[in-house]
C-alpha cells in the first residue's frame, strides 16, 4: 500500500485496492478501531474517482456497513445498506447476486436491531430470488433458508420454521456431509426448535 501511494499516488485504483484490502484484513482479524478510517478512506476516493454507484464503491459501503454492524453502530450502518440496495437495484437489477447479497445484509441489520416485521419480508425476498437465480441448494440460497428460518423460530412460528431447517439439513448433508460443522449447527437448531415447541404445547 505504501509503495503504491508513492509511486500512483492516494487515489489511483490500485492504491485504492489496496487501502480496501488491508482494512478487510484488519476486519477479518477483529481490529475494527484500524480497519474503519482505513475503509472510510476507500470509499471516499472510490466515490470521487469511480463515482457513487460504480460496483466497487458499492462494495466498499457495504463493507463499511458490515463493520459498523459490528461495532453496534446501527444508525450509520443502515443507511449505508439502503443505500447500497437502492443503487444495486438500479444499476445491477432487482435478482443480481450482488444485489440480493444488499437484501440480506439490510434484514441481517434489521433483525439484529429487533425490526423483525421489515427483516422478514426481505428475507422472502431475497429467499426466493436466490432459489430463482441460483438454484435451491447454492450456499446463498441456503443461507437464506437459514436466515429465514432463525427469525421465524424467534417469533414462535416454530411450524413454519422447522420445514425450512429440515430442506437445509438434507441440501447440507448431500453436499458437506452428516459431520459437517454446518450440517451439525442445524441439527442442532432443530432439537433446540423441537424442545421450544414441546413447552410451548405443554
Amino acid at each position: 500500500m505504501a509503495v503504491r501511494e508513492r509511486v500512483l499516488g492516494p487515489e489511483h485504483p490500485d492504491t485504492i485496492g489496496s487501502v480496501n484490502n488491508l482494512a478487510g484484513l484488519l476486519y477479518l482479524t477483529g481490529a475494527y478501531g484500524e480497519a474503519e478510517p482505513l475503509w472510510r478512506r476507500a470509499l471516499a476516493a472510490r466515490e470521487r474517482v469511480l463515482g457513487p454507484e460504480h460496483p466497487d464503491t458499492l462494495a466498499g459501503m457495504s463493507n463499511l456497513a458490515a463493520l459498523l454492524s459490528s461495532m453496534g453502530a446501527y444508525g450509520e450502518a443502515e443507511p449505508l445498506l439502503r443505500r447500497a440496495l437502492a443503487a444495486r437495484e438500479r444499476v445491477l437489477g432487482a435478482e443480481h447476486p450482488d444485489t440480493l447479497k444488499s437484501v440480506n445484509n439490510l434484514a441481517d441489520l434489521l433483525d439484529s436491531t429487533g425490526a423483525h416485521g421489515e427483516a422478514e419480508p426481505l428475507y422472502r425476498r431475497a429467499l426466493a430470488a436466490r432459489e430463482r437465480v441460483l438454484g435451491p441448494e447454492h450456499p446463498d440460497t441456503l443461507k437464506s433458508v437459514n436466515n429465514l428460518a432463525y427469525l421465524l423460530a424467534r417469533a414462535g412460528a416454530y411450524s413454519e420454521a422447522e420445514p425450512l431447517w429440515r430442506r437445509a439439513l438434507a441440501a447440507k448433508e448431500r453436499v458437506l456431509g452428516p459431520e459437517h460443522p454446518d450440517t451439525l449447527t442445524i441439527k442442532k437448531n432443530l432439537a433446540i426448535l423441537a424442545a421450544r415447541a414441546r413447552r410451548g404445547s405443554a
